[in-house]
Parts: structure tokens; sequence; C-alpha cells
């Protein structure tokens, strides 16, 4: 590993934090002789501010993590932030207004897929690298892009791992997929389809709902009625709890529920649910007591600075910034052509796990299967980093 990103690595790990708003900005900033300019578009308005919000405070942290440790060869880091609020267009105008306007030399993403496919596009047109940490969409990665760095897992590799998890432990005959109906859940919906069919699982129930409808009865009900042993659903956070709202109310209880994005393990789930989130079982990037001490740390720095839990969005908005902060410190605060051909090269520690990029631009970092079991959620799979054994999701009238 180069020498120079290993020190910004352990940098973003194991500074103070005690600066955390310290070179960030809303409106205005741009290069100069002594900052450094970063850009990002985020949904910090509507249904989906939550995310964006603590995304943001995710980037922070890092950022404040390097200036108080000196920044870029004596410069700060200052982040320009606009609200894209979830919107593609929005999102398209608020990175040409970055780039041309405020002057940016990089971009870290935002929040889904739909937004970061369109702002990658005009990343690409004005050659000015951005890292996007919160879209599985495969397409991020498949058209050739140059300035793309995408470090969310892809959907088809999630459900690799999911199936591979349930050959190796559930052993399961049959399964039911209850999905959002937008591209990225689709494309996970279909690879799970021919994933299930090449195990010997057979699918019995594949449904698709509307984002942000107030309930899913109706098609869970189609669901319950198959009888499958395992039911994933693919949606966002408050798509989440309806969903799980939805099992309670028809008091439905497959072997196994697992949702795709492990929002499940969301601090706002529980809050809303309660033991309703007891048994379910996802893929988390972060988790609390999850096996990474070092993404454990940044989440204690992050509830210590604001006063509330961390969730999966702050240790992947942390991860994309280390890496980019690690380029910009290696090429010292260079032109935007430097810091991505610093990023392609990355080779780094950072929260929870380790970093390279393929020649697409998609990270490898790894994966981990875990459970929410009682109060607290635990690493089940793979055997080299299980907290836990799987359990069976439990009868709603057993909890």
């Amino acid at each position: 590993m180069n020498g120079i990103i290993k020190g910004i690595a352990a940098l973003c790990c194991g500074a103070t934090l005690a600066a955390a708003s310290a070179g960030c900005s809303t409106k205005g900033a741009s290069d100069s002789s002594d900052s450094v300019a970063v850009g990002v578009a985020l949904p910090l308005s509507g249904a989906l501010a939550s995310s964006g919000q603590t995304m943001l405070r995710g980037y922070r942290l890092a950022i404040s993590s390097l200036n108080a440790a000196g920044g870029v060869d004596g410069k700060k880091v200052k982040l320009v932030v606009e609200d894209d609020k979830f919107d593609p267009a929005t999102g398209q105008s608020a990175i040409k207004k970055l780039v041309t306007q405020d002057h940016v030399k990089a971009i870290l993403g935002t929040y889904g897929s739909a937004p970061a496919l369109a702002e990658s596009q005009v990343a690409e047109r004005y050659k000015v690298p951005n890292i996007q940490p919160e879209a599985s969409d495969g397409t991020m990665v498949t058209r050739g892009y140059k300035y793309l760095f995408n470090t969310f897992r892809l959907i088809d590799e999630t459900e690799v791992h999911f199936i591979d998890f349930l050959k190796q432990v559930v052993k399961p005959k049959s399964a039911a997929i209850v999905y959002i109906n937008n591209s990225f859940a689709t494309d996970g919906a279909n690879k799970f389809a021919s994933l299930a069919a090449d195990a010997g699982i057979k699918l019995v129930k594949s449904v698709s709902v509307e984002s942000g409808a107030s309930n899913f009865t109706a098609a869970l009900s189609k669901v319950k009625s198959a009888d499958p042993d395992v039911l994933q659903f693919i949606g966002y956070v408050p798509d989440e709890i309806v969903f799980l709202k939805g099992l309670r109310t028809l008091n439905f209880a497959p072997r196994v529920v697992f949702t795709q994005s492990g929002v499940a393990f969301d601090p706002s789930v529980r809050d809303a649910l309660g033991n309703g989130q007891d048994g379910v079982t996802g893929m988390p990037d972060w988790f609390p007591g999850s096996p990474f001490p070092s993404a454990n740390k940044v989440a204690d720095e992050y509830q210590k600075k604001y006063g509330q839990p961390a969730r999966e969005e702050v240790i992947k908005a942390y991860q994309a910034a280390q890496i980019l902060l690690a380029a910009i410190k290696q090429t010292k605060g260079g032109s935007s052509q430097a810091i991505t051909d610093a990023i392609r090269k990355t080779d780094m520690d950072v929260v929870g796990g380790h970093v390279t990029f393929a020649a697409n631009g998609q990270a490898s970092i790894g994966a981990v299967i875990a459970q929410q079991l009682g109060s607290s959620a635990r690493a089940i799979y793979p055997e080299d980093v299980a907290q836990a054994s799987w359990k069976p999701f439990p009868a709603w009238s057993d909890r």
C-alpha cells in the first residue's frame, strides 16, 4: 500500500473529530489559495431527507478529521453542499453548478441509484471524479465511465451472497420477493429469481409495490397465501417500515425475512416497530456492534458529536470521503484528473474493510449478512466474521 495513502487512512480513522463543522460550507465556497473545494448534492429535503442529512454528517466527520490534522499541504478541504431533493434532474443541475460556478475538484455522492445515475453523467461530462457510496444499480458501472467510482455493493452481488447464505445455512424449498417499482429493485428481483432457480429454490411469488405507499397489505396477502420459506424485500427505509408493519398485521412470519440493503438495521425502523424488527436478516455495510472496530469507532464519534445513533449511511459516506481525501492528500490538492488517477489506484484500509477498484470503477469491500436478534444485530455469515448463528424469523405471538 502506498505510504501516503496508509497515512491518510490512519488519519481519517483515528484523528480527533472535534472540529466536525469546520471546513464545510453550504453555499458559495470555491477552490482558492488556502482551500480545496469538494462538492456534494444530497436529498436534504423530501421523503428521504433523513438519509441525505445523515450522509452529509458522515462526510463532514471525515473532512474535519483531515482539516484538524493540518489539511492538504496546509490547505483546508471545503465541502460545498446542494440539495438534490432525490430528483435526478435537480441533481444534474446541482452538479453542473458545483463544477462550473463553485469550481469543485471532486464530487462526493448522493443517496439512491436514480439520482446517482443522473448526477454521475454530469460529473463525467466535466471530467470531475465522483465517488458514489449509496447506489446499487448495476448500470452505474456498465457505462464505460472514467471518472465514476462506486463503493456500494451492486444489487447482483447482494443477491449472489444471499443465495449462497440460503444454500449453505437455511436450505429452503421456496421463496418469494416483494420489491419497490424502480430499476434497482426490479434488477434485484430478476437476479434473485434466476439464482433461486439455479439453486433449486422455487420462487412462488414475486410482487412489486409502489415506494411511499401507506401499506403493502394487498401484496403481502398474495405472498402469504403462497406460504414461502423465504421472503425478501427490496426498498428504502420508509418502505421497510411499511413492509414489516404489514407482516405483523397479517401475522405472517416466513422462516427468513431478508432486506436486500440491510435497512432493517436502521435505528428508525426499531423506533417505529419495536420488536417488529427482531429476526430480520440483511446485508448492512455497518450496524451497531459490527465486527468492524474502525467503523464502530467512527459511529461512537458520530454519537458523541451529534447526539444520535450512527446509521449505515454514516459509514458509507465516511468510507467515500476517506478514499477521496486520500487521493487529494496524495496529489497535494492537484487537478481533477490527478485526483481521478489517484483514486483509481486506491489500495487502502477504510472504516469497515479494505478497498480497491476494478477497471469499471466498482469497489471491492466485502459483504456480511447480519440478523437482528433481540435489541441488537449480529453478523451471522460468513463464518469467519460470524458473531452468532442464524435463527428463524420468530412468530409474532412469540415476541
